[in-house]
């Protein structure tokens, strides 16, 4: 049909044709966690280096606050450093967990998030806490992990399936027989509305 052409609205460029006759496209394709933090709705938390202790201790604790957004953990990294004073590793003494169910009590310190596109202002749409933080209630352990060794860093890439809902809550733990050394943490969380993951 002569004299029908395509162009784009903006620019005003035309669309051009191959010689299959086929329209020349272009397309481009982001992950969800792009999307997210193009938009400020991604954050890290972090416990850079909790003091070892023969003991229970909370790396990071979460609980989401939003009305209705729920908290996609799109990674947890964990490790020891220097871990000293008890059984070497791997033992069954030392492993890092991952539970639901306590709330936050008192100390720890607040506030270790940061956002992943910098410079964002997005309201945080959870109350984050690291630094061994007082917890009340039980802690129901879900997943853990014995370190194979001191340094060695493990990592769970749940890839959305690790939901926190509204009200709920996800503390990374570790428990050891160590008293000297350090223990880090850091999780990614992705905000997002309940539908775009039925989508």
């Amino acid at each position: 049909m002569s004299g029908v052409s395509i162009r784009d609205g903006a620019t005003g460029q035309a669309a051009t044709v191959d010689s299959a006759h086929r329209l020349k496209t272009q397309s481009h394709m982001e992950t969800l966690l792009e999307r997210a933090t193009r938009a400020g709705e991604v954050w890290s938390i972090e416990d850079g280096a909790e003091t070892l202790s023969a003991a229970t201790i909370c790396l990071i604790h979460i609980k989401n606050t939003h009305a209705t957004k729920v908290l996609v953990v799109e990674s947890i990294r964990v490790q020891t450093i220097d871990a000293s004073g008890g059984t070497a590793q791997p033992a069954a003494a030392t492993y890092f967990r991952l539970a639901v169910g306590r709330t936050y009590g008192s100390g720890g310190a607040g506030s270790p998030e940061v956002n992943r596109r910098y410079g964002a202002n997005n309201a945080v749409p959870f109350t984050a806490y690291n630094n061994n933080p007082t917890l009340s209630g039980t802690a129901v352990e879900f997943d853990r992990w014995h370190p194979n060794g001191d340094a060695n860093y493990f990592e769970w890439l749940p890839k959305g399936a690790l939901v926190i809902q509204p009200a709920g809550t996800l503390e990374v733990d570790i428990v050891t027989d160590h008293t000297g050394g350090s223990a880090l943490a850091t999780m990614v969380v992705r905000a997002s509305d309940p539908a775009e993951l039925d989508a």
